[in-house]
């Protein structure tokens, strides 16, 4: 789940310590879930080129497939939670 956080929020914030701000996760974490995504070949890693120091996170098209794969399934699941709530119960 949390890679699957990561990934989606990989273009708004591609560096690991935004991420980790964002995300509210201890860098170590950020840092060990980038290291098996980009493993897998979901994220790479490349000089960013506004700032030569620093390295810059893109998610692969392989990662694309992953996180939109991951998102719907998140999405369908908090669905069939929310439909077995009465109207009342969901505020509608």
């Amino acid at each position: 789940m949390k890679e699957l956080f990561l990934l989606a929020e990989i273009d708004e914030h591609p560096h690991p310590a935004e991420l980790a701000i964002r995300l509210s996760m201890p860098k170590p974490t950020v840092t060990v879930n980038l290291k098996r995504l980009e493993a897998a070949g979901f994220v790479r890693r490349e000089i960013d080129p506004t700032d030569l120091r620093r390295h810059r996170l893109l998610v692969t098209p392989a990662g694309r497939k992953l996180m939109a794969r991951g998102l719907a399934l998140l999405s369908d699941a908090f669905g069939a939670r929310l439909a077995r709530l009465t109207a009342p119960s969901r505020g509608s």
